[in-house]
């Protein structure tokens, strides 16, 4: 399991907040690939 996965032994509103931070994290981290890929091509 890795630190965006959350617990599945969390009540459901934090697990929803873990969600909700899993889910920004992956959008701040998608144009960083992006920029990353376009220096490589």
């Amino acid at each position: 399991m890795d630190e965006h996965t959350p617990q599945q032994s969390a009540s459901p509103s934090t697990r929803v907040d873990e969600l909700d931070k899993a889910f920004v994290a992956d959008l701040i981290e998608q144009p960083k690939q992006l920029d990353n890929l376009a220096r490589l091509v």
